[in-house]
Formats: structure tokens, C-alpha cells, sequence
């Protein structure tokens, strides 16, 4: 398949998919369709978002991007995030990695005037996907010579916790660059129905450990995929936490939506 016809039907694929979101007002999709695709490796794509059939071209800016757009491997072994580009037309495009398996695509913007909004798809790559079992509860990860470490727990239904995470190289701090306005960006998916929830950080300086204040709504395990910049180079460290109920908890709700903290 060319990469024109790849473009073109993964293109008709989002319309469909983000249009349907938008067009009914939700903020966040409940039960996202599944659509398959043929594109293996690093492929452009492009979609545009659509409300009463028409293509929305006028987007806040936040977070020095009008939209995100980020996938995750149904086994939360894989992440992506990246910023497309839009057109006068309301067609946005970018590169995007996915490998074999199937993944979940999250729309994160705000229509100018509107609240912020997130779109979803389950979208399947064909090929031979070699599944892997979901990462189990890690507070560490390592990443090109780069160690993070988290602090904290999360309490679901409460007020919220703050987590901390903190990067050294050889067991001393390192300097952190803003990436995208703030030192990093942290994205929390519940690992029962991988619900969404984007986190950004309280203030903080660039050697010290990143605090986030995170509310999740119900107990269970949540997949964090931190976003940090060292040196003009951006990596994603992954982590794993089990969420208990909160003290302060008089009842739990099921949805998760797109945070500023």
C-alpha cells in the first residue's frame, strides 16, 4: 500500500472516529470504535476533527501545542506522543511509529471558546504481535543512562496525591530543560479500561524532583508515563501503581477526563 492510500484511509478513519466524539459533546469517548490498518513502522497519518460535519480549524493553544496526540499499546508496553500539524483545511498530519498489535489513540485539544476535549480509538496494526505481559508494579525506571524514581502513592476518590519523580544520571541530579512549557508531562491510564488522565506538574525547579498532584477515581492499577528533557532530547519513563481507596473517599465515580494541575 502506498503511503498516499495509507494517509488517505487512516485520515478517514480519525474523521470518523473524532468527529463522533466531538459532534455529540462528550468530553471524553466511553466506548471508543476499533478500527484495523496495514501500516507497520513509521508511517505519516493524518485526520481532521469534525463538528456538524464540518472541520473545526480553530484550536487554543496549550501547553504551546493545539493538540496532542498520543498512543499506547494495549498492553501498555508502548507510548507515543506527538504534536501533528494542521492545514487551513482542518487536516492535521504527523509521523507516527506504531508497531504490530493493537493501540489506543487519544485526541487531547481544546476548540477555541470550548473546554478541552479527548477523543479516542482502538486501532489495530496487522502483523505479528508479540504480546507482552503488562509491566508490573515499578516506582523506577531507567532510560538511556537516565534513572527516575517516584515517590508517593495514589488514593483514589479522595482529594488527590502528590507524587514526586526525580531524575539523576550516576546518582546525582541532572538539569531538566521545560519541555512544552513545564520540566515534564505525565500521562496516567487506568489499567482496567485505559481511561486517560494528562497530569502536569506543580512548579518546581530544574534540578529537583518534578511534583504532580494526581486524582484518580477509583482503586486499582494505573500505568504513568512520564515525559522529561535532557540536553534537547525528550524520553518517557514508564511506571506502575496500585491505587487504594481513600480515607476521605464517600464513593467512587468511574470517569476520568483531561486534568491541568
Amino acid at each position: 500500500m502506498s503511503t498516499l492510500l495509507r494517509v488517505g484511509a487512516f485520515g478517514a478513519v480519525l474523521v470518523a472516529i473524532f468527529a463522533t466524539a466531538y459532534g455529540v459533546g462528550r468530553a471524553v469517548d466511553e466506548d471508543p470504535p476499533t478500527y484495523a490498518m496495514k501500516v507497520v513502522g513509521e508511517s505519516p497519518v493524518g485526520f481532521r476533527i469534525e463538528k456538524d460535519g464540518e472541520p473545526v480549524t480553530r484550536f487554543a493553544l496549550r501547553h504551546e501545542k493545539r493538540l496532542h496526540l498520543i498512543a499506547v499499546r494495549d498492553d501498555f508496553t508502548g507510548f507515543r506522543h506527538v504534536h501533528p500539524t494542521m492545514a487551513a483545511d482542518g487536516t492535521w498530519t504527523s509521523d507516527l511509529d506504531l508497531g504490530p498489535g493493537t493501540w489506543r489513540l487519544y485526541g487531547d485539544y481544546q476548540p477555541t471558546g470550548e473546554a478541552n476535549r479527548v477523543s479516542s480509538a482502538t486501532v489495530t496494526v496487522d502483523g505479528w504481535d508479540r504480546k507482552a505481559a503488562p509491566p508490573e508494579v515499578a516506582r523506577s525506571a531507567s532510560v538511556d543512562g537516565y534513572d527516575v524514581t517516584l515517590t508517593g502513592d495514589l488514593a483514589a476518590g479522595g482529594e488527590g496525591t502528590m507524587l514526586e519523580l526525580a531524575v539523576t544520571r550516576a546518582g546525582k541530579p541532572v538539569t531538566l530543560q521545560p519541555y512544552l512549557g513545564a520540566f515534564g508531562h505525565l500521562v496516567v491510564l487506568r489499567g482496567t479500561d485505559m481511561k486517560y488522565l494528562h497530569v502536569h506538574p506543580e512548579e518546581s525547579a530544574a534540578t529537583e524532583p518534578i511534583p504532580f498532584h494526581v486524582e484518580v477515581p477509583t482503586a486499582g492499577r494505573y500505568y504513568l508515563y512520564l515525559d522529561f528533557q535532557v540536553e534537547g532530547v525528550v524520553r518517557t519513563a514508564t511506571f506502575v501503581l496500585e491505587a487504594e481507596k481513600a480515607a476521605s473517599d464517600h464513593g467512587e465515580t468511574g470517569g476520568m477526563e483531561h486534568g491541568d494541575h
